[in-house]
């Protein structure tokens, strides 16, 4: 999304889609900014408040004051971290009280495959390298290499992915990844 020094900004998305709610169409609270990736190829028409079956589910509100906190954990199912796919990587999303409202953003956004395919290619071999930078240039163990790693991201989750960061570095550390580099 483009922040406040931006003298452009992203559209805003009708949530509830105009052709389904037209009498939300006019409704302010129902237009949330979203970027184009989210609004036009993965949203695009979906009806956040039913599935394809046409069965009733619940959804995040745009404009909630409260965080959903939502945590997300990651499993790589592999030995290495080269060659790296979308099928390797298992995403579990838990929250305490918004499991459906979970399961109808994935849906509606395409969640998981676009943060798996966040988690591999350049920005997995990043990641990586930072820890082995770490480790070389300041002789730090892969513990504190990763812990000073992940420290760092959770100050700013949002930015640049760190809480997927947070995810991959935690994955790896599980599966003892980096000693293999």
């Amino acid at each position: 999304m483009k922040g406040v020094h931006h003298s452009k900004r992203e559209a805003y998305d009708h949530y509830l889609p105009k052709d389904i709610y037209p009498f939300n169409s006019i409704n302010f609270k129902n237009l949330a900014p979203a970027c184009h990736d989210c609004n036009s190829p993965y949203k695009s028409t979906k009806d956040p408040l039913h599935d394809k079956n046409g069965n009733r589910r619940k959804a995040f509100y745009s404009y909630a004051s409260k965080d959903a906190e939502i945590s997300i954990e990651m499993e790589i199912n592999r030995d290495s971290l080269e060659d790296l796919t979308p099928k390797d990587i298992d995403l579990k999303f838990t929250s305490c009280k918004h499991m459906e409202e979970i399961e109808t953003w994935k849906d509606i956004f395409g969640i998981e495959e676009r943060y798996k395919a966040k988690c591999i290619g350049d920005t997995a071999k990043y990641w990586e390298t930072q820890v082995l930078d770490e480790m070389v240039e300041y002789g730090f163990t892969q513990q504190e290499a990763l812990n000073k790693l992940k420290k760092q991201a959770s100050r700013f989750p949002f930015q640049n992915s760190n809480f997927l960061k947070i995810a991959f570095l935690e994955a790896c550390e599980r599966k003892n990844l980096f000693c293999n580099s």
